[in-house]
């Protein structure tokens, strides 16, 4: 699961990748800012539904 290009809703969106990873919050934060890989090797139907999440909230995400 990757997020990329610019966030409209930086705070919601690292609300998400905190609950779907577990990270911290300065730890999620970078995660978001670095615009990359957030989760790895997910179930399908978890994954779409994460991804649904991010949008949701004005990320850019995409199943790979």
């Amino acid at each position: 699961l990757e997020v990329a290009e610019k966030l409209c809703n930086k705070i919601a969106i690292i609300k998400v990748v905190r609950e779907a990873t577990g990270l911290g919050l300065a730890d999620a934060k970078k995660a978001v800012e670095a615009m990359g890989v957030i989760k790895e090797n997910v179930p399908k139907a978890d994954a779409d539904a994460l991804v649904a999440k991010l949008k949701e909230n004005g990320a850019n995400a995409e199943l790979k």
